[in-house]
């Protein structure tokens, strides 16, 4: 299992830093609307001046194309290196370091080309903001029809997975059914699509543009960007419910692994190609208007390192993104300040996470009878099974002849640990499943365990013991 979520962390991994080394960092700069979150100017084109733009452009795009190889490099010998310890932990770490690695030469180019433009004398006009009231509120582009069927797919998906939970549609040969697993996938990755929608909408409705004195001109550059986004939306939103909840629902209720495998893959790969069309597009859109941008909106200096936006006087809380795809918050905003504290909170969970599956990958589970009771620990005593209160205990040759699927827990290719379905049966696991044996523990008051050390000798030990002791 642990090969095949390498394969989905490459292909999260690679093509998104590329993506983003295609959006972030300009090759022909001069067509372009931003330079590292720097509004363009005709100053940057003049003799003597383009040559520092070029020297600035260059610098960073190499850095940034070579931050990106030694990823590529990285990911590959990964994928290749298959009994690597640790390896979902490496992959999770890498990303983290990856997506933050490639922003750096970014940061730096922004930092250049503020301090070029205080260099030429360009001072920015602090609260000054351009409105064309022609367009106010009339430019949309996302239809509510596109986005409500793939909505109402998902939420059938949902009730199916719930009536099969509830035992009221019986599907012969589901080995999940009744434990609510496929319920809960598929409510997971249907709010995931509502949340596609509300944040599609939003970005919908985000004040247009000002490029230009007409009226026309600015009407069909945010129409033509809109649309973009609305595609964009309308893609994920279909590839989110039919790879998401169909393949998860057909995984759990059929239990076979590979399709779950599958549906993640063919998902990301929909969603990476989703994303380089939608840049593409809006290159060649930027690219088709940038001779008619003649409107300059300076606020350079309200984007700390061209990627934060902090305005205590723009009273809007969604702003469109600098870098990067979407729409970003105000941090000035009261609420973009929560939304921002929030976001460095899950962050901090999310790194404490990371360093806990660390911490699980590399530390051994251990099975031992002590004080009159059977201990499973790893970190802590996840089990303690007093002697006294087990009814039977039956040794398993060959774990993997059973038909496990994991409701809640830890699931990898040298730890099985949680609520589990065992043949049916609702059970807690505490296994090393690469050593193959186990023991069933069946409890007085009915609960039943599948345990096992980190060693077969391990496992035998404690199995004779309890032989003695029942």
């Amino acid at each position: 299992m642990d090969t095949y979520m390498g394969i989905i962390m490459f292909i999260c991994l690679v093509p998104s830093i590329w993506i983003c080394y295609a959006m972030l960092y300009p090759r022909k700069w001069r067509e372009k609307k931003l330079i590292f979150g720097v509004t363009n100017r005709k100053e940057f084109t003049e003799a003597g001046v383009s040559d520092k733009v070029d020297a600035i452009t260059d610098k960073n795009n190499k850095a940034a194309f070579r931050i990106n190889v030694v990823f590529t490099v990285i990911s590959v010998l990964l994928l290749i290196l298959g009994t690597l310890p640790m390896r979902t932990f490496i992959w999770v770490m890498l990303v983290f370091i990856a997506l933050f690695a490639i922003s750096v030469p970014y940061i730096y180019g922004n930092k250049e080309m503020k301090a070029l433009k205080k260099s030429l004398g360009i001072i920015a006009e602090k609260g000054v903001s351009y409105t064309d009231l022609k367009t106010v509120g009339t430019v949309r582009a996302l239809k509510p029809a596109s986005v409500i069927l793939p909505n109402i797919v998902g939420a059938l998906t949902v009730v199916i997975a719930l009536l099969s939970d509830l035992k009221i549609i019986k599907i012969n040969g589901s080995p999940a059914a009744g434990t609510f697993l496929a319920t809960y996938v598929c409510v997971s990755i249907f709010l995931v699509g509502i949340m596609i929608t509300v944040i599609s909408f939003v970005m919908d409705r985000m004040k247009s543009e000002v490029i230009s004195t007409d009226s026309d001109i600015n009407a069909n550059y945010n129409r033509a960007k809109k649309k973009n986004l609305a595609k964009m939306s309308v893609l994920l939103l279909w590839a989110n419910t039919v790879f998401g909840c169909v393949l998860s629902l057909l995984e759990i209720l059929l239990g076979s692994g590979i399709i779950m495998i599958a549906g993640i893959g063919i998902y990301m790969i929909l969603v990476m190609c989703a994303l380089a069309l939608f840049v593409r597009t809006n290159q060649s859109i930027e690219k088709i208007y940038h001779k008619d941008m003649t409107v300059v909106q300076d606020d350079d200096d309200l984007w700390i390192a061209g990627m934060f936006y902090y305005n205590p006087s723009d009273k809007r809380l969604n702003i469109e993104k600098r870098a990067g795809v979407g729409s970003t918050i105000n941090m000035a905003h009261p609420v973009g300040k929560i939304i921002g504290f929030l976001g460095i909170l899950s962050i901090i969970f999310s790194l404490l996470v990371v360093i806990w599956t660390g911490m699980l990958e590399a530390t051994p589970i251990n099975l031992r009878i002590s004080d009159g009771s059977v201990i499973c620990h790893q970190l802590r005593d996840e089990y303690v099974i007093p002697v006294s209160e087990i009814e039977s205990a039956e040794y398993i040759d060959d774990i993997h002849s059973l038909s496990m699927i994991r409701t809640s827990g830890v699931g990898m290719d040298t730890l099985l640990k949680g609520n589990f379905s065992v043949d049916g049966e609702s059970c807690k696991v505490f296994l090393a499943p690469d050593r193959r044996v186990a023991i069933k523990i069946v409890t007085k008051s009915g609960s039943i365990y599948y345990v096992s050390g980190q060693t077969s000798a391990e496992t035998d030990s404690v199995y004779t013991q309890l032989s003695g002791s029942l």
